[in-house]
């Protein structure tokens, strides 16, 4: 019966995954955050059991963040899943230069080193077709209006391309960056015999562009990463779902990383392009809520805020808020001052609290499953926080 249901869901998700009918024009348009709106609107969800409802929060745009550093221990009891995001909104900043340049069928960056419309033309193109080889049958082709822009968004993280996916020991999975992501799911779809193709659940299978379009890429070509321009010209209100400066600036190799980030690209590259929070996610009633500055060039000083108000006395590189309760769910993010620039603000990274025993333990199945519907815009975040 436990098989027979996952199957039967593994049926309904991965039929939200069909077709996704892009235009054959050179030029073609895309808003990514109205796609992950959509996948936390769909109202097919609810044929995800009722336990994996809490995830859906996790999508709502503009801060989704799920394409950084994840470990999935499947040997641990409970299963411990840790999904971390990289510091870069997903849907309007990351997407959002992916956007940009499928819809600019003059964009050619080449002459200063950074990418052109028709690389990234082409892996979307291809890696559509390759995801549906990989995927396979009724899975690919049933009923693919139940889910608009879910394809896309994997389309999207898979273009990206940055990160590996692992298995040491086979238990343990060690997941890094979007294309990374989008192979331990199919891993775990592989796994539960679910795909046509399981060959293809590999990052080799597609075309990925990590070297324009990954953190430490250079779209533009002009010496200074996606991150470090991210760090200065990336959102810091909470109300800023497109990230069009950010966007803007990635795409424009005459608008260097200057001003607050100035020398960001030079000496050891330490400083605010490498930093970031660690933490956030979800959280029980009752738990410690921590969140840590990672990277800051020491001595350096942090005032730590939640939704753009500071938190009084929160001033070290470690937030902690023990006893956590539903009120302090929102979005942190951090001013911080250190020995290589003047100040910078890292985040928000988003933090949920939910009732205590609300969290689920999952199984693998039904984890790839629901995942897999909604990892699309920052689900699968299923650690128990004790």
């Amino acid at each position: 019966m436990k098989r027979m249901k996952v199957v039967l869901l593994g049926v309904a998700v991965a039929a939200m995954m069909g077709m996704s009918g892009n235009a054959a024009a050179v030029a073609v348009s895309h808003d990514f955050c109205t796609y992950f709106g959509q996948v936390v609107e769909n109202p097919y969800l609810e044929l995800l059991p009722p336990e994996f409802a809490y995830l859906i929060g996790l999508f709502e745009p503009p801060g989704a963040d799920i394409n950084g550093v994840s470990t999935i221990d499947i040997g641990s009891d409970p299963m411990e899943i840790l999904i971390n995001g990289n510091g870069l909104r997903d849907c309007g900043a990351e997407m959002g230069v992916v956007a940009a340049i499928l819809a600019d069928d003059t964009l050619d960056l080449s002459a200063t080193g950074g990418v052109t419309h028709n690389m990234v033309y082409n892996a979307w193109t291809d890696n559509h077709a390759t995801l549906g080889s990989c995927i396979g049958g009724l899975y690919w082709t049933l009923i693919p209006s139940l889910a608009p822009g879910l394809v896309e968004i994997l389309e999207g993280y898979l273009v990206i391309g940055d990160g590996t996916f692992t298995e040491d020991p086979p238990e343990f999975y060690t997941i890094t960056g979007s294309a990374g992501f989008i192979a331990g799911l199919l891993t775990i779809l592989a796994n539960e015999e679910i795909l046509s193709m399981p060959e293809l659940a590999t990052i080799e299978s597609y075309t990925t562009l990590p070297q324009y379009l990954g953190p430490d890429g250079d779209a533009d070509g002009d010496g200074y990463t996606n991150s470090q321009e991210y760090a200065i010209y990336g959102p810091t209100e909470k109300g800023d779902p497109q990230s069009e400066a950010y966007v803007a600036a990635a795409l424009d190799p005459n608008v260097p990383g200057e001003g607050e980030g100035e020398g960001e690209g030079e000496g050891e590259g330490e400083g605010e392009g490498e930093a970031f929070i660690q933490g956030g996610g979800w959280y029980e009633e009752g738990s410690t809520i921590s969140l840590s500055v990672v990277g800051a060039v020491a001595p350096a000083t942090y005032a730590w805020k939640k939704d753009g108000g500071a938190i009084s006395g929160a001033t070290a590189a470690t937030y902690s808020k023990p006893a956590a309760v539903l009120a302090d769910s929102g979005n942190y993010s951090c001013d911080v001052t250190d020995a290589s620039k003047a100040a910078f603000t890292l985040g928000p990274v988003p933090v949920m609290v939910v009732a205590a025993g609300l969290l689920p333990v999952a199984t693998l199945g039904g984890l790839a499953l629901a995942g897999l519907a909604c990892a699309a815009a920052g689900a699968l975040i299923i650690r128990r926080r004790r």
